[in-house]
């Protein structure tokens, strides 16, 4: 296995980093920072290219940092695990970037303009917070596990492509102007918790195509009246079937999703 281990890139014009093709290589303990970007791994080649270790206790995650247009872009077949991300402010930056079979795993990503984006992978097991704009954006993902807060947008899920992908187990909490926005079809949200003061803690809006759905548990919690759920509490799919206007389900306040 080809290993980059170590280094340090900085004041770079372009990025810090970037791998073409590395198949199943290990890009560990590196840091990366005041360049115009950080880490950048474009793998289409036979095997994962690993961007950081998800056995935490190795201490092998990479610290991306102060970069002007973002942090790890890691796209076509890559685990992006036990990094530590933040300061990325340009608009549109994204800590971490993943598109196309890429899953990003426990890192902590905060203090950018945007955290965790993902298409067609996975967003696990995470630690996102104090983005100024969307915590974590999916489409066509799966976000299992995730600690999420203190972002604008907690959550927002796009899905369009009539493939089914899960959204469990997550804690989203105190951002600024909504919990958890999903969209789309075939996406389960269930085992989620989302307290949010402000706005809405949980809304399903905008049908992709006709005859799409969103299957939504939603229970409410015993929990102080002032948060309860001005919505009522549901367990059944919310279907939508119009591209162009969808009805919505919206809850404030706090809102738990799980088997009934």
């Amino acid at each position: 296995m080809e290993t980059a281990s170590a280094n340090i890139a900085y004041n770079n014009s372009d990025w810090g980093f970037e791998f073409s093709q590395p198949g199943a290589a290990a890009i560990v303990r590196n840091q990366s920072y005041n360049n115009r970007a950080g880490i950048h791994v474009s793998n289409s080649s036979a095997g994962i290219a690993r961007i950081g270790d998800d056995d935490l206790a190795a201490g092998n995650g990479n610290l991306v940092y102060n970069n002007r247009d973002g942090g790890i872009y890691a796209y076509y077949g890559a685990l992006v695990a036990g990094n530590t991300v933040y300061g990325h402010l340009t608009s549109g930056a994204w800590g971490i970037y993943g598109y196309s079979n890429v899953t990003t795993r426990s890192n902590v990503v905060y203090g950018n303009t945007q955290g965790i984006y993902a298409w067609f992978g996975s967003v696990e097991t995470n630690r996102v917070y104090a983005n100024s704009a969307d915590g974590v954006r999916t489409e066509n993902s799966d976000v299992v596990g995730n600690v999420i807060y203190s972002n604008a947008v907690g959550l927002r899920v796009g899905q369009n492509y009539n493939t089914p992908r899960t959204g469990r187990n997550n804690l989203i909490y105190a951002n600024s102007q909504a919990g958890a926005l999903l969209s789309g079809d075939r996406f389960t949200f269930i085992n989620n918790t989302v307290v949010q003061p402000l706005g809405d803690a949980l809304r399903v809006s905008d049908a992709a195509t006709p005859a799409c759905s969103i299957t939504l548990s939603v229970r409410t919690p015993v929990i102080p009246s002032a948060w309860r759920p001005t919505a009522k509490s549901v367990s059944k799919p919310i279907t939508t079937c119009s591209c162009r206007a969808a009805p919505a389900y919206s809850a404030n306040g706090r809102a738990s999703t799980g088997p009934t």
